[in-house]
């Protein structure tokens, strides 16, 4: 398995994330021995969702950007099912265990109902297009969602891939 080794132009190019210090000198781990980089394979992983920027989740769906852990090179060239669960109102501790309130195809073919678009310059990122939702779904304009509810969208793992 190869090694990758990290060197710095000058101590000026690196600072410290906690101060904003810089280091004492320039970094150079080939000259140093036991200071190397492997890499490893990992599972994609949804690290962010702009809904998790949210304190209470909006009656209508926005349209909701997906970040992941490591570039996202396609979307599923046959359509996936993403689906919203009705978890119960927030003082019940709800329980996200019920049938979806609604599940639709989403991709990039022009007949997804829900459209998912890869964002050029940022690879690992894509955007679900849930602020479109048809007209006669909850969540969308004409049926906004219940406040004081948890709700839980799903998205079917194998929409996104990474090689």
């Amino acid at each position: 398995q190869p090694k990758y080794f990290v060197r710095s132009s000058s101590k000026t190019a690196i600072r410290s994330a906690h101060d904003g210090r810089e280091i004492n000198s320039p970094i150079d781990t080939a000259s140093q021995t036991s200071t190397y980089f492997k890499a490893e394979d990992s599972p994609m992983r949804l690290v962010h969702t702009t809904v998790d920027d949210f304190l209470c989740m909006p009656s209508v769906l926005p349209d909701i950007v997906l970040s992941w852990n490591e570039e996202i090179t396609n979307v599923s060239g046959s359509m996936k099912i993403v689906s919203l669960h009705d978890c119960g109102y927030v003082e019940a501790n709800g329980d996200c265990s019920s049938y979806p309130v609604w599940s639709l195809f989403a991709g990039t073919d022009d007949n997804a109902d829900i459209k998912v678009e890869l964002l050029p310059n940022r690879s690992y990122q894509a955007i679900l297009r849930t602020g479109s939702l048809p007209s006669h779904k909850p969540g969308s304009s004409t049926i906004p969602l219940r406040s004081g509810k948890l709700y839980k969208l799903v998205v079917e793992e194998s929409l996104f891939e990474d090689e």
